[in-house]
């Protein structure tokens, strides 16, 4: 699995600003050839204000509704196109709103009412719709997204 470095920097109580540089392992949603995701960081909001976490432990997809987490998506390259009904990831909706940076490759994100191709460079916003996606260029797509809990 692809490790990513992770460097974070924040005032402790004395005022001053440590630096943790950390390495992150993707986590694969199947066996080797399917998506992988790295969650990057996790922050929640608490009564005493910003408390962070290590989103690793213990592991899910989703931020909680009093979340902000940040991730890599990667969907692998493939042989051949994928058919009309495949997916990579399948429709399905979150409780979250999503700001996505598409930062190599080219992915269709498949909504109920469509589909939108979007390419290296281009940005998404999503609002907790139903949506797949699938990779349809020839190299793996790579997503980075912040994801805020709603609910």
């Amino acid at each position: 699995m692809a490790k990513l470095r992770r460097v974070v920097v924040g005032a402790d109580s004395s005022g001053s600003s440590p630096v943790s540089d950390s390495a992150v392992e993707s986590q694969a949603f199947g066996g080797p050839g399917t998506p992988r995701i790295a969650v990057l960081w996790e922050e929640r909001w608490t009564a005493a204000g910003w408390s962070s976490a290590d989103p690793a432990q213990p592991y899910s997809p989703l931020p909680g509704a009093d979340a902000v987490r940040f991730v890599e998506l990667v969907l692998p390259a493939h042989d051949a196109p994928l058919p009309a009904d495949a997916f990579d990831i399948p429709l399905h909706s979150t409780p979250t709103i999503d700001l996505l940076f598409v930062a190599r490759g080219e992915a269709e994100l498949v909504l109920d009412t469509g589909a939108v191709t979007l390419a290296a460079g281009d940005y998404l916003v999503m609002r907790g719709d139903v949506h797949g996606w699938r990779n349809v260029g020839p190299e793996e797509c790579v997503l980075v997204a912040a994801m805020a809990g709603t609910g």
